[in-house]
């Protein structure tokens, strides 16, 4: 039977280790750490084709640095937003002094309609803040005319979709800005970080002012960051691991982090405590192993975007929700979200098949059912099927087989 892990460290074990070594050794700067920020800015600036570019600790104080000059210039001015979500996103938006207002979305991507945002504005809106889950980009055509015919800032949460785009441009560069993480189970990672690009010079300057308030990540909060990613290498597995190959430890492994995820799930105060922004410079380990990242992801998202097509057309399933893509738009194929009626179930059928799988987390901002009922919906129903950890069509073939048993 293969053995395939709910996701894979697209990092090799062995730059880990000597990242985590010199990060000991030297902390999160260091001899070269202002020459290895700047080689990896470049090396986006190529990747994306944004103007410009500026690195942060993680993708959620992106988006608190791109609305902060909004929510100066206009205290307490509405952003709408899915209320379908991940649980920092919000906060971001009150900690910058600004108000979300929240919307519902579509089944099954998770996307707000036209007609819903244009009856959620008013005349305190200012800006839309969207999210592309799972790597597929939104609308981004029609937004950026909706956002322009409302006199709105148009914001992207790209936490999910480097390597995404519509119409030949990246995400991040629709509207006034885009924030992208880089943590370990993005599509680009450095196991921590976040990037933001924007072309928009305004929004440039107010970035660059950030820029010299920064200090560095604490050592020890760096180093247990590289520990767990080596410790995920051990549990699932890094970019050289044979998925079909069973390591005597695969079924516990599953089993535990299954009970785990359902744990956590039932007590949300635990699973989504408050964020805050985190004023300090990318680590320097970060952005070197963000730039090796960077060397093999379009292979990686190639793969992930051949492997997610073939299950796709081998569908459909009557007891198995697949999102399907759109031919007009680029995603990078991260997560593969599956909605189904019994979703731990599912799981559990899932890993006795050999292919663990993880609940959707994202979730309803308000937990409103009667206001946003599919967004409370959704990520009842979700799992995220281990399309990075697949590594040919064999495996991709075999979790098609699971999925037809199901």
């Amino acid at each position: 039977m293969v053995a395939v892990p709910r996701e894979v460290v697209p990092l090799a074990a062995a730059s880990l280790l000597r990242e985590l070594s010199r990060a000991l050794a030297e902390g999160s700067g260091g001899r070269g750490a202002a020459d290895d920020r700047a080689a990896l800015i470049t090396a986006l600036r190529d990747a994306t084709g944004a103007r410009h570019v500026f690195l942060l600790p993680d993708g959620r104080t992106g988006l608190y640095a791109l609305l902060a000059p909004l929510g100066r210039a206009h205290p307490g001015a509405e952003v709408v937003l899915p209320d379908y979500n991940f649980f920092a996103v919000p906060e971001m938006v009150r900690r910058a002094g600004l108000s979300p207002v929240f919307v519902d979305v579509t089944a099954p991507h998770g996307e707000p309609t036209v007609e819903a945002v244009e009856r959620a504005l008013t005349p305190r809106t200012r800006a839309l803040l969207l999210g592309h889950y799972f790597g597929r980009p939104n609308d981004l055509r029609a937004w950026s005319a909706f956002a322009r015919d409302h006199s709105l800032a148009l914001y992207e949460d790209c936490a999910h979709a480097f390597g995404a785009s519509v119409d030949g441009r990246h995400v991040g560069r629709w509207g006034l800005g885009g924030s992208f993480s880089l943590s370990l189970t993005k599509g680009l990672t450095g196991v921590m970080g976040g990037v933001v690009v924007t072309d928009d010079d305004e929004t440039a300057a107010s970035l660059a002012a950030l820029a010299p308030t920064l200090g560095e990540v604490p050592r020890g909060e760096l180093v247990r960051s590289l520990l767990s990613a080596l410790g995920g290498t051990v549990l699932f597995g890094d970019r050289t691991y044979p998925s079909l190959v069973r390591p005597p430890h695969a079924r516990l492994v599953g089993r535990g982090v299954d009970l785990l995820d359902r744990a956590m799930t039932e007590l949300p105060a635990l699973t989504h405590p408050r964020a805050w922004p985190t004023f300090a410079r990318l680590p320097a380990p970060c952005a070197r192993l963000a730039r090796e990242h960077l060397t093999h992801v379009t292979q990686d998202v190639a793969l992930q975007r051949a492997l997610t097509r073939r299950i796709l057309a081998a569908g459909p399933w009557p007891r198995v929700g697949l999102a399907t893509w759109e031919d007009d738009r680029y995603a990078t194929g991260l997560n593969l979200v599956a909605r189904v009626d019994d979703p731990w179930g599912f799981r559990r059928h899932l890993l006795a098949n050999g292919y663990d799988a993880r609940s959707d987390y994202l979730t309803s901002s308000t937990g409103d059912a009667e206001r946003f009922p599919v967004s409370v919906r959704l990520p009842r129903q979700g799992v995220f099927l281990p399309i990075r950890a697949l590594r040919d069509e064999r495996s991709a073939d075999g979790l098609i087989d699971a999925l037809r048993a199901w």
